[in-house]
């Protein structure tokens, strides 16, 4: 069972105080559920602000507890939880109502939602690069590899944070935290790249969407601050 996260006063008690989300998936511990996934979307529609797949030890980063205390919205689920859910899109429709946010500016936070999740839970959590995409034979591979790691809990049990808060003059910032092994950002954001890469084709997206892009702790927290004239 998943409830929905306070949205003021938080403290690392009362986040230790929700439930797990416990629903058995066809395939394994580590996909959840239909039900559990309407429980997820629920969790993001108001007065709801998020929601914490329970793990002992499971902490809020004190960059998402700040951003919940101060009326943002937060998901922390283990990666096989969300690999198979749009949490982008969930996440962009409920930042859309929470902030007032309009259509086309709910797009383009969907697609950078979107690209920041599939490097975080992919070549972060999963730890499957994105190099591996050369061909057709080396394409199926890429996809039977991260198959794989989803079936290891000691891939699928890493835990991806998604932090939103709203900014001045109807800006959004975005965290997306994994924990992963992290990677040489600087070189990937001095190379050269183009959307039709097949390496660091997200960032590069990513970038020309944004008004401010930081990456830090080795690459595994990624911060952007996307304005309403991002999605003129």
């Amino acid at each position: 069972m998943i409830r929905p996260l306070p949205g003021r006063g938080v403290t690392q008690a009362m986040v230790a105080a929700f439930p797990v989300l416990t629903a058995k998936g066809e395939t394994g511990w580590y996909r959840i559920s239909r039900s559990a996934a309407d429980e997820i979307e629920a969790a993001l529609t108001p007065p709801g602000r998020g929601l914490i797949e329970w793990t002992p030890g499971a902490r809020l980063s004190a960059l998402a507890a700040a951003g919940l205390a101060d009326g943002g919205l937060v998901v922390s689920l283990l990666t096989g939880s969300a690999f198979h859910q749009p949490l982008s899109h969930w996440l962009a429709v409920a930042a859309g109502r929470a902030f007032s946010l309009n259509a086309d500016f709910v797009t383009i936070l969907d697609l950078v939602l979107g690209e920041a999740l599939a490097n975080a839970l992919v070549h972060g959590n999963l730890g499957v690069g994105s190099d591996s995409r050369r061909d057709r034979d080396s394409f199926i591979n890429y996809g039977h590899a991260i198959e794989t790691r989803l079936g290891l809990p000691a891939f699928a049990r890493r835990r991806v944070e998604i932090s939103l808060r709203a900014e001045a003059e109807g800006g959004v910032n975005l965290a997306v935290l994994d924990e992963g092994g992290g990677f040489d950002f600087r070189r990937v954001l001095t190379c050269p790249h183009t959307p039709s890469d097949k390496s660091g084709r997200g960032l590069t997206i990513i970038r020309q969407l944004a008004s401010r892009v930081v990456l830090a702790e080795s690459g595994r927290r990624l911060e952007v601050t996307l304005n309403p004239e991002d999605a003129g």
